[in-house]
């Protein structure tokens, strides 16, 4: 059963600025039109318990599902350093609430590093909960699901051979109750399903695609008639960038629209969760930002008529164009990319890029993206931010991993949350795209400009 709704303070032009509240008490869960940090990996995770202050109150974060065994243990040894083990991570999510997702290129692309994160992940959560199956057998899970993905790359053979299996043993219900159980053990507020990835290739996985949020809606029900207490789950959408062309919004985009509709008058769900694989060669063409607005503000459209909110994951600095067209929520990386969390790996000639190691440093006030030596060369540092210093020291200049933990990404993150505030102040006073005029100023990367006002 539904258990959110957005109380709307005001709305100018498709903002819709107000709150995120419990349907039942009318208790205010998080604002609207959050910038939220996404934790990639147990670094960002760190850094964002570390540098909580940066957030504001009631700020949420975006975790990735497959890491979030290794955020679990990193949170617990910050816990125990500063002597707060058994409390630490409980309190911070009720500061903050976790939203739970599963990044849709591990199962599309079988990247090595990926697949092993969802078998790790897999495992900790068997070891933890009661998924229906014999404890001595759960590897045995994993591993058949590890060798499944990996003999189906680039194609829907996975699903297609785990859903043929649940016939026979459950290995679809224990994948998806597995993505439940994180989230209960994770105590995330709110969870994004695994589901396809929705490329050219086989568009109609769309149809797919909402049966396994119609089994993630009937599986929590399950859960709750037995009193355990589970996380606000969102229609889960991932789309590929082969399905956005130039200027037409599709019959194949308009019929994943109208499933969500279909699928959200259920009362099942609590919003909507897009995922965009690829948004920076969207974003590198006019035409096809065109498609993907209208496809976007359709959503959005069928959110606001729900009284419900629409999330965009990893979205970045674009977010801000996003919520001009009515979304409630975008996600950023700290390391400014808006790509797949796990890449295809490579072993370059000669010395890798510098940049690659340390990470770009979003200057905010200057619309440009600093390598560490560009940050060095800046005369007065980079624009002055609360909470973090402008210049990296030599120590944080000792080694990449010190610049990232201590320098870039800390910067990154207090940058977002600066624009963020300015693009809430700029809305308040009755500018009605001040996200979009800002994006209009980047010159590199270009893909960004392509979003602004010209």
């Amino acid at each position: 059963m539904r258990k959110l709704i957005t109380q709307v303070s005001s709305r100018i032009n498709q903002i819709t600025l107000g709150n995120l509240t419990d349907s039942k008490s009318n208790e205010i869960i998080t604002p609207l039109n959050f910038l939220i940090p996404y934790a990639a990996a147990s670094e960002d995770f760190e850094i964002i318990l570390k540098r909580e202050k940066l957030l504001s109150e009631k700020q949420p974060i975006e975790m990735n599902g497959f890491n979030s065994h290794l955020n679990m243990k990193k949170a617990i040894k910050i816990g125990g350093e500063i002597g707060q083990i058994d409390s630490f991570y409980t309190d911070f999510t009720i500061r903050h609430p976790i939203l739970l997702s599963y990044p849709s290129e591990v199962i599309w692309l079988g990247i090595q590093k990926g697949v092993d994160r969802f078998k790790d992940s897999f495992d900790w959560v068997a070891k933890r909960s009661d998924l229906g199956i014999d404890l001595g057998v759960y590897k045995a899970y994993s591993d058949a699901y590890k060798v499944i993905i990996e003999r189906n790359i680039e194609t829907y053979g996975f699903w297609k051979e785990i859903t043929d299996r649940d016939k026979e043993v459950q290995t679809a219900r224990v994948l998806l109750e597995s993505t439940l159980n994180m989230a209960i053990l994770t105590r995330s507020a709110f969870l994004s399903g695994l589901t396809p990835l929705i490329t050219k290739h086989s568009t109609t996985v769309s149809v797919l695609s909402q049966r396994i949020n119609m089994a993630y809606g009937a599986m929590i029900n399950d859960y709750e008639d037995v009193g355990e207490k589970c996380p606000k789950y969102l229609y889960t959408i991932n789309i590929d960038s082969s399905i956005i062309p130039k200027n037409n919004f599709t019959d194949e985009l308009k019929d994943i629209a109208n499933r969500a509709k279909a699928s959200l008058e259920m009362n099942q769900f609590d919003g909507i969760f897009v995922s965009i694989r690829g948004l920076k060669y969207i974003s590198s063409s006019e035409g096809r930002i065109q498609t993907l607005k209208k496809f976007c503000e359709k959503l959005c459209e069928i959110c606001q008529d729900e009284k419900l909110p629409i999330w965009f994951s990893r979205t970045g600095l674009i977010s801000m164009a996003l919520f001009e067209l009515g979304a409630s929520y975008g996600s950023f990386q700290l390391n400014n990319h808006i790509d797949d969390i796990y890449l295809q790996g490579f072993k370059p000639k000669g010395p890798i890029d510098p940049k690659i190691k340390y990470g770009t440093v979003l200057d905010p006030d200057t619309y440009r993206f600093l390598t560490p030596d560009e940050v060095l060369r800046s005369p007065h540092g980079l624009t002055k931010l609360e909470g973090v210093p402008n210049l990296p020291n030599e120590f944080d200049l000792a080694s990449d991993v010190k610049y990232r933990k201590n320098f870039s990404r800390p910067y990154n993150m207090a940058a977002m949350c600066y624009l963020n505030k300015k693009w809430l102040k700029n809305v308040k006073e009755g500018d009605t795209n001040p996200g979009s005029e800002y994006l209009s100023r980047f010159t590199e990367p270009n893909y960004y400009s392509t979003w602004g006002i010209h």
